[in-house]
């Protein structure tokens, strides 16, 4: 059985400038200095869907040169995770000198949703459950999941996996996978939680997880078909709810992406007169106490709005999953993971993300 995986791994870009200028080599080895281990290494070409999809400003000079020629991606462990790496790249900018942040040499992706798109697109044969943190947030089946499957990929979960807690959603189709709760494993401890589909009356689109607490049976939440007694349990104060997969108006999307890209933007001020967000913060009224702000392969821009949604409201982010496992789906990260709950009451997951003020996170075209 592997040992849990204190951070979540990194994916180093070289940029098309450190090819030019003859560095790679010798940023590698500063990599390797930092105390980072290549695992594996990938060269491509990127196209423009490619880098707006990935990257959080492709601007037009960003996209051109990303796709100028080949770049080399690498896949790194050890030596502090995300956090460490960020202070790495700063140094290697610092030695070699940049001239402008989209000529800047490496880019690295932060833990959880920039890391598993990357994995997603760069290295899509590895298994995700082997190369993430240690929490899943989100396990999901397909409608016509049996209780063997369900309980093979657990199992699997259990053995080689680097997860240690794991969120069970069900849909009220699947009242017979409810057996799971009865189930007790080496290392995994699991919590369940009903996914709905929003009331039509909702006025968005979207779907609500139902957490179960520490011992209660999952089943009665399923069971919640009538719209009223749906909201009648989101408005218990003990019950804790996520409002997911949300469908955010592209026309919002692209407004909140000008805006990211002024020299100054006002993100705060803007974000509060957008549909979505008092969309989402009526929901909260009504007993929604966290947000997803992952759903597999969205666009980071779109992650990057309902975390700000999040942040606004007071809400719990969470969520998501990197979506490539054969029968579960598995979650974007462990360490920046909040709120869910084991089956005997605990926390099941490192401490609470803190949302970087905005200008500093929001700024960096091409950190």
């Amino acid at each position: 059985m592997q040992a849990p995986a204190m951070h979540e791994p990194v994916i180093a870009m070289l940029k098309p400038d450190a090819q030019e200028r003859g560095l790679a080599n010798e940023i590698l080895a500063a990599v390797r200095d930092a105390g980072f281990q290549e695992s594996l290494r990938r060269v491509v070409q990127l196209d423009e869907a490619r880098v707006r999809r990935l990257f959080l400003h492709p601007l037009p000079a960003y996209v051109q040169h990303l796709c100028s020629r080949p770049v080399s991606l690498h896949l790194l462990q050890g030596g502090g995770g995300a956090e460490a790496f960020y202070d790495c790249k700063c140094a290697i900018r610092r030695h070699f000198g940049v001239p402008s942040k989209v000529r800047n040499l490496i880019h690295g992706t932060d833990e959880g949703t920039e890391y598993h798109l990357f994995l997603d697109a760069f290295f899509p044969e590895l298994a995700p459950r082997q190369y993430s943190a240690g929490a899943d947030l989100d396990l999901r089946w397909p409608a016509e999941t049996t209780l063997q499957q369900a309980l093979d990929c657990l199992r699997q979960l259990d053995e080689d996996s680097q997860f240690r807690h794991v969120s069970v959603s069900l849909t009220p189709a699947q009242a017979d996978l409810c057996a799971l709760q009865r189930r007790d494993w080496k290392r995994l401890r699991l919590g369940f939680a009903a996914l709905h589909a929003l009331p039509a009356s909702a006025g968005g689109v979207g779907r609500l997880l139902l957490h179960a607490r520490a011992q209660e049976d999952v089943r009665p939440l399923l069971a919640l078909s009538d719209p009223k007694a749906l909201l009648a349990d989101m408005a218990d104060p003990g019950r804790a709810v996520t409002l997911t997969d949300v469908d955010i108006p592209a026309s919002e999307l692209a407004a909140y992406a000008n805006e990211l890209r002024k020299p100054a933007p006002e993100v705060d001020r803007v974000l509060w007169a957008y549909p979505c967000l008092r969309w989402v913060a009526q929901l909260q009224l009504q007993g929604v106490s966290r947000l997803g702000v992952f759903r597999p392969r969205q666009p980071l821009m779109a992650a990057e709005f309902l975390s700000d949604i999040a942040r606004l409201l007071g809400l719990q982010a969470c969520g998501g999953s990197a979506g490539r496992c054969a029968v579960g789906a598995f979650s974007i990260s462990g360490r920046r993971a909040q709120g869910l709950h084991g089956q005997d009451g605990s926390s099941i997951t490192t401490p609470p993300m803190t949302p970087p003020a905005v200008p500093a996170r929001h700024s960096e075209a091409s950190a």
